[in-house]
């Protein structure tokens, strides 16, 4: 049995989960189920208690921002001698880095899904960006000799090219959903043209574009309906999406389900005839997988990896930024039957590579890798 300490940002219950904080959990679910043991810290929330017991993981909810950081540093000490190896999230958002390479002395497994210079740069205003992507790079020169979990293998060369890191320390494994996603019966259903966006509700994620090809997508096909889910993040954001929908004259065409359920998200998936990702940066997007696991082909903008939207293959790709491109792509999908069939088909085969314990085998090897060599 190998011990293992997560260190990360949010656990699945915290309603601020987002991709990063959701496969560390599956992980750290799967490794348990293969007889190991996972002690868990990460951010506490209102509500929540500071030490529970889910699905066999023990979670520690020790504080948030900077004092998260400080109160594993010590919990770390006082318990260093139980574990064999860590897993941590290196950058993460609302909190600061952990920085396990400075104290910790078992092997450290550091997961890394993207390079955040483009979304500092959208965030934030330029100073503060400057900043915080030069301390992401000074991070990456202390992490040098870490292995490093990488989702895709367009963010291994990124991280390799703009941070400088190891192309050898990098180790590409990508996302996973659940089992019960692929399991379930695939649903073959006449579906109406529903445009699904899906997401936290943040400027980075592009959905102001989806809104913005919506008019070329209704002089095609005028029964074409976008619904925007996900979580809302950014109030501001929100009111500037609603305004564009009212700006545009496509209100009527336009519907906002946000903070869903994960029953409603798959209930909307199921309804829906394409998901469309316009985001600036993606690491993954679990999201992909979710849709191909019902059939739903995928709009993709270039900040995508290829590796979870092949053109052509269970999905359609485009230029970030180019509205008039996600447009034709949207309406070659809704209209042309023969395409939708071919790209449905082959997503459902996609999604099934990508199955909880598929994946999650591929992270246990990574361990047993990653403690031998340090052995």
């Amino acid at each position: 049995m190998t011990r293992l300490l997560f260190l990360v940002g949010r656990d699945i219950n915290h309603p601020g989960a987002a991709g990063g904080d959701i496969q560390a959990w599956e992980w750290a679910r799967y490794v348990v189920s293969q007889g190991h043991s996972v002690t868990y810290i990460c951010s506490s929330y209102h509500g929540l208690k500071g030490e529970e017991e889910i699905a066999g993981v023990r979670v520690l909810r020790l504080g948030t921002g900077g004092l998260l950081p400080w109160h594993a540093f010590r919990f770390y000490r006082r318990h260093r001698h139980e574990f064999d190896a860590v897993y941590e999230d290196a950058i993460g958002g609302s909190r600061l880095p952990y920085l396990a390479r400075l104290y910790v002395s078992q092997p450290i497994i550091a997961a890394w899904h993207q390079v955040n210079r483009e979304l500092f740069y959208d965030l934030f205003p330029k100073p503060l960006a400057f900043t915080m992507s030069l301390a992401e790079k000074m991070l990456a020169k202390l992490y040098r000799d870490v292995d490093i979990r990488a989702p895709s293998e367009q963010c291994r060369m990124a991280l390799h090219k703009e941070l400088g890191l190891p192309l050898e320390h990098i180790h590409v494994i990508p996302a996973s959903i659940p089992g019960e996603w692929v399991m379930e019966p695939f649903p073959r259903l006449k579906r109406n043209p529903l445009i699904l966006c899906l997401g936290i509700m943040r400027p980075y994620k592009g959905f102001h574009m989806a809104l913005q090809a919506l008019p070329r997508v209704l002089s095609q096909c005028k029964d074409a309906h976008l619904v925007i889910a996900g979580r809302r993040f950014d109030p501001g954001y929100e009111q500037a999406l609603r305004k564009l929908a009212a700006d545009l004259g496509v209100t009527q065409q336009t519907e906002f389900k946000l903070d869903i359920t994960e029953e409603e998200k798959k209930e909307l998936i199921k309804r829906s005839k394409v998901l469309v990702l316009p985001s600036r940066l993606e690491g993954f997007g679990i999201v992909v997988l979710e849709a191909n696991a019902y059939g739903v082909p995928v709009v993709a903008s270039s900040g995508v990896p290829e590796d979870a939207v092949q053109q052509g293959y269970n999905g359609l790709r485009y230029p970030f930024e180019d509205v008039s491109a996600l447009a034709d792509s949207i309406i070659q999908i809704l209209t042309d039957d023969e395409v939708y069939a071919r790209l449905s088909a082959n997503g459902l085969a996609f999604a099934r590579q990508f199955a909880w314990r598929k994946v999650g085998a591929q992270y246990e090897e990574l361990l047993k890798l990653v403690i031998n060599n340090r052995r």
